[in-house]
């Protein structure tokens, strides 16, 4: 039928035809008639609305994460669709309601903490310097923009500065924080005895045990779902490789790259700071005596060492290593900078207290010659100029994967690239495979659509490249015989009948102590442990016991507590309680457990704020606009 209209489709009723498509189209947008709107409001929180766009990114943003604790899982049959929707959405709620108790209560970022946050993140940066390339990549691949991103950066640094002044306005009572601190500093004396699992390992399981387990825990004896994948890689560093550089062209781009190229002065210094707490006339005196005895000939090191205020640097003589501009405070590098190699200065007045500084090294300023910047100026020329090639080629590898949604071949042929294949993978693909082993690439190849027969969306991983996926073969999964997992079952039914005698058998033996027997008459063949002593963060000491030990009670003067507790390997540890020593508290510890509490109780208040907030707020979710997304997101 298509062919037929297609032989028909000539002339003056062709071209109405083609002009009354055309106006809808021109008018509203081809987005009108493939999806939901982004900018329309999945829900509301006190009027202020929470689009479709964010719902969609904190759903992404949702399921990467469970992704990333649960790799090569269906997260999705793990917790539900539903439990996920739900976290996305309240998650959107929350930040609303935090970001209007944070501006009701005075809080501010300015545009430069908003610049500074963005600029000092990894993720923008290239050898440790922002890059604008990467910024904008970054958020191309998130489907983002400037404007959006800088606004949620705004909105996070607002919550995290009302976090803060909760968290750090929270007060611990002073008795509770001297409580908490002997806790910590306590140390217990105790042995232990050992019930090993394997005391009853290897016993005989029985036919009929057997069969039950397999017929109850079918499910368990699935094979994974698998895919054998056809791929392809459209990579910005292999389009790079292939850019030809004119004659003269790099020598131009040496020329406008040369104050990139350019090692700023550096200094390597020694200073001694003397501190400066009293007002400045008794610090500078002390500043001028040691100046004086450094040029009555004792060693500057030896000075530094002695006298030095500051305990970054005294240990090391006062030297402070190489330095360039910008990195010390104005009238210490002022001072750096004015000074020969040897040369003393006076006192320099800072912030932090007087200052003795000598220069050590000077290392100057210098521009790479371009034979030593050629190979490093070709590579970011070819970089730069396969870039734009590379968001074209993404563009091209999109349309040509959906209007060939049957195979990569053509979209390969087009663009110059190989169709590569995996071998049979689970969802948890290929582990350090920088492809299959992606779970983005991996979540592409289990999509309901891909596994239906058509090609998946390009999928963009690290490093510019951009995969497209298509299943070659699918293996359902299979249910295992009982024969094939035999070794499983009894291997599972030993180790459980190994851990109950052993539990029995230790539960048995910690009620004899408890009703006084002797230890080694308790212990028969098994023998205790040493006797030793150990504080909570004790390391080598497994956490289960760590837990049962420091929640016995004191034994008393010359007596003993006993309890016990089963491994997770199987083995039942009994503990014998000889002594809680209680151990005094220094300043230092009791800062510490001041800090961890008061942050804690912040913490805590912090949370039920926003449980009020949330409690009191009308908050409005739209479901059936939710749903489209959700049809659209199946589909």
């Amino acid at each position: 039928m298509l062919q037929g209209i297609r032989d028909r489709a000539h002339g003056f009723i062709a071209w109405i035809i083609v002009i009354l498509i055309c106006i809808p189209f021109a008018l509203w947008g081809v987005q009108e008639y493939l999806g939901p709107d982004p900018n329309v409001a999945v829900a509301e929180v006190d009027g202020d609305e929470i689009s479709l766009f964010e719902y969609r990114t904190a759903l992404q943003t949702v399921r990467a994460s469970l992704n990333r604790q649960f790799p090569g899982q269906d997260v999705s049959r793990i917790f539900g669709e539903a439990f996920i929707r739900n976290r996305a959405m309240e998650g959107l709620v929350r930040e609303r309601l935090i970001a209007r108790a944070s501006s009701g209560a005075g809080f501010v970022v300015s545009d430069e903490q908003v610049a500074g946050a963005i600029r000092s993140a990894p993720a923008f940066q290239r050898d440790g310097v922002f890059s604008t390339e990467e910024y904008e990549y970054a958020l191309r691949r998130s489907g983002s923009s400037p404007g959006r991103f800088e606004t949620d950066t705004r909105r996070r640094l607002l919550e995290a500065q009302w976090r803060d002044a909760l968290v750090l306005s929270a007060a611990a009572a002073e008795n509770r924080v001297r409580r908490l601190a002997a806790l910590e500093s306590q140390t217990r004396a105790f042995s232990r005895l050992v019930v090993p699992a394997g005391r009853f390992a290897g016993a005989e399981v029985g036919e009929e045990a057997i069969a039950k387990r397999y017929e109850e825990n079918k499910a368990a004896f699935l094979t994974p779902e698998e895919v054998r994948l056809r791929y392809v890689v459209l990579s910005r560093d292999d389009l790079a490789a292939d850019v030809e550089i004119p004659a003269g062209t790099i020598e131009g781009y040496y020329d406008s790259r040369k104050a990139g190229l350019t090692a700023p002065e550096q200094r390597r210094v020694r200073h001694i700071l003397v501190a400066d707490e009293e007002g400045g006339e008794e610090a500078l005196a002390r500043a001028e005596a040691l100046r004086a005895r450094i040029l009555a000939g004792e060693a500057f090191e030896d000075v530094a060492r002695e006298a030095s205020d500051d305990p970054g640097s005294a240990e090391s003589g006062g030297d402070l290593g190489y330095g360039g501009r910008g990195i010390w405070v104005p009238p210490f590098e002022e001072a750096a900078f004015s000074l020969g190699v040897g040369d003393l200065s006076e006192p320099v007045r800072s912030d932090f207290g007087f200052h003795l500084i000598r220069v050590e090294d000077v290392r100057e300023s210098r521009t790479r010659s371009f034979d030593e910047a050629k190979e490093e100026l070709e590579r970011e020329y070819r970089s730069e100029q396969a870039e734009q090639a590379y968001f074209e080629q993404v563009e091209r590898l999109s349309n040509l994967v959906f209007e060939q949604p049957d195979n990569l071949y053509d979209a390969a042929e087009v663009l110059g690239l190989t169709v590569e294949e995996s071998g049979y993978l689970s969802r948890r693909g290929e582990p350090g495979h920088e492809v299959l082993g992606d779970q983005a690439v991996l979540a592409a190849a289990f999509d309901e659509d891909v596994l239906a027969g058509n090609n998946s969306e390009p999928v963009e991983i690290e490093g510019y490249r951009t995969v497209a996926v298509r299943v070659a073969d699918r293996r359902e999964p299979r249910q295992r015989t009982l024969d094939e997992v035999r070794p499983e079952i009894v291997a599972s039914l030993q180790a459980e009948r190994a851990a109950d005698e052993v539990r029995a058998l230790g539960t048995e033996l910690l009620g004899r102590l408890r009703a006084g027997e002797g230890r080694e008459a308790v212990a028969g063949d098994l023998v205790w442990s040493e006797e030793r002593t150990v504080g909570r963060d004790e390391p080598g000491l497994e956490g289960a016991v760590r837990e049962v030990l420091f929640g016995m009670p004191h034994p008393g003067a010359g007596a003993v507590t006993f309890d016990g507790v089963a491994l997770p390997q199987g083995d039942f540890v009994i503990l014998a309680l000889d002594q809680v020593i209680e151990n005094e508290v220094d300043a230092e510890s009791l800062d510490e457990s001041r800090l961890r509490l008061s942050r804690q109780l912040g913490l805590d208040a912090h949370d039920s704020f926003v449980a009020a907030l949330r409690e009191r707020a009308d908050v409005r979710v739209f479901e059936d606009r939710i749903a489209v997304e959700d049809d659209a997101y199946n589909r």
